[in-house]
């Protein structure tokens, strides 16, 4: 399986990375939500790992394009934020994201929702 993670940081896109590829998963990171769906274009994902807070394109913004693509349109696409307030569980499903996962994480919680969204 082939998972694309997009954050800003280069400590969690290490830490991610290592985490799934020691469970098997094929993993590119990317740091923008414009790469992103710049590799998306050329790459078939079957799940994306995406965080909220990124200068200049945010998650939510990086979903809408990516939800109206053909090629992404189906693929699971996860939230992943430092930062969840009352309601923004809902609001994250309600914009279309298939789920979330909030940092800091446990290595067992990403595995638990990468497998859980790609079942």
């Amino acid at each position: 399986m082939k998972i694309l993670v997009v954050d800003d940081q280069v400590n969690i896109l290490t830490l991610v990375q290592l985490v799934l590829e020691d469970e098997g998963y094929d993993v590119h990171t990317v740091s923008s939500g414009i790469e992103a769906i710049t590799r998306t274009e050329t790459q078939v994902y079957d799940l994306i790992l995406l965080d909220l807070m990124m200068p200049k394109m945010t998650g939510y913004d990086t979903l809408s394009i990516l939800r109206k693509e053909s090629r992404t349109r189906h693929v699971p696409i996860v939230a992943f934020t430092a930062k969840i307030l009352r309601g923004d569980e809902s609001d994250m499903l309600k914009e279309g994201f298939d789920g979330y996962l909030e940092k800091p994480f446990r290595p067992e919680e990403l595995t638990h929702i990468i497998k859980k969204h790609l079942t």
